[in-house]
């Protein structure tokens, strides 16, 4: 559980956070040059075959 502290996290802390624990995003959303390429984790190997 995240602390009191994540209410005044700046975009590079909320980053690393979900860059550290995958499971703080209910919906993941994957970009790629910009673009959102996939939502959710539905089909792993496609979002690996996109982001490739």
């Amino acid at each position: 559980m995240l602390d009191e502290t994540k209410d005044a996290w700046n975009e590079t802390e909320w980053i690393k956070a979900f860059s550290e624990d995958v499971m703080l995003l209910k919906r993941p959303i994957f970009v790629k040059d910009g673009i959102a390429i996939a939502v959710g984790f539905r089909d792993v190997a496609k979002i690996k075959e996109k982001l490739g």
